[in-house]
């Protein structure tokens, strides 16, 4: 009988023995996603040929051109889109105008940028002004990938406390993060005669908003530092010494996003239709119309 608690203790520490032996789930080796593939667009219109029966010369000035982008984390590959698009409309604003039998000057930056013979030789000048604004609804992320207590090896210092700080290790988180995009974008036309600079003329070409789907994968870095105090790092890790956060980033992985893909599609198919409409506002009956207001304009100047 007074051999039960010590076989029980015995027992105990046996199995205690057994479990501390058990070795420590492994982290997951850290990864990055695999790189896309380089997103294939063409923003292009052909317009037709039409034979006009009126003489008109248009001073094309170069479209103005915002942009509001409301996207977590953009990387440059959204610039690139956007610049591709705006450089695509001024060209085929040109080759419309052209094709539809106008005598064309420009681009000119602005009326101002005009000579006085320039002006007086065109009797319009266009301005068209483009607005796109792209917005992302982002939805809830997963892991992809993580890694805790990376070594950096470097060092950085904490203003005012005079004293060395070891900034030692940093988090590392991978998310893929699902969304839908919504694009707007509005093209508008302003007629001026180029002497007077009074406006003749305006339209807006409505373009329906359009959705997309996209997933892109983010990174999110966590620098942490220890600070020894003028100790060594073995007497500082011993004293019990917590790690202090010292900056979070989180971006976009530029090989791993397809938000610019998803907007160069979605920008493919306005681009289609603004340029549709652009073409049927220069009806030469209407311009007819427009150059004798024009005409009465600059009588007036």
């Amino acid at each position: 009988m007074t051999l039960k608690p010590v076989v029980i203790a015995f027992v105990l520490f046996f199995i205690l023995s057994l479990s501390s032996c058990v070795p420590a789930a492994k982290q997951a080796p850290f990864k990055l996603p695999p790189d896309l593939p380089t997103p294939t667009y063409q923003f292009s219109f052909e317009p037709e040929a039409q034979e006009n029966p009126i003489e008109a010369t248009i001073a094309l000035i170069s479209p103005q051109y915002g942009t509001t982008l409301d996207c977590a984390a953009p990387s440059e590959n959204f610039s690139a889109v956007v610049e591709d698009y705006s450089r695509s409309l001024e060209r085929d604003f040109e080759a419309t105008l052209i094709a539809k039998g106008y005598t064309l000057t420009g681009p000119f930056a602005s009326t101002e940028d005009m000579t006085f013979g320039e002006k007086e030789r065109a009797m319009l000048a266009l301005q068209p002004i483009v607005n796109i604004a792209v917005s992302c609804d982002d939805a809830q992320g997963r892991v992809y990938s993580s890694e805790k207590n990376r070594d950096t090896g470097r060092t950085v210092s904490t203003p005012g406390q005079g004293r060395g700080e070891r900034f030692l290790i940093q988090d590392r988180t991978v998310i893929e993060v699902p969304g839908q995009m919504i694009v707007k974008s509005d093209l508008s036309l302003e007629m001026t005669e180029p002497l007077s600079q009074e406006k003749v003329w305006q339209k807006a070409v409505p373009v329906e908003d359009q959705q997309a789907a996209y997933d892109y994968y983010a990174i999110r870095e966590v620098d942490k530092y220890l600070d020894t105090q003028g100790r060594s790092l073995t007497t500082t890790l011993i004293a019990g010494a917590q790690y202090q956060e010292l900056e979070t980033r989180t971006n976009a992985l530029p090989n791993a996003d397809k938000r610019p893909g998803a907007l160069a599609a979605v920008l493919e198919q306005m681009y289609q239709a603004q340029l549709s409409q652009f073409s049927a506002f220069f009806d030469p009956r209407e311009i007819e119309i427009i150059v004798s207001d024009a005409e009465r304009a600059r009588e007036r100047f």
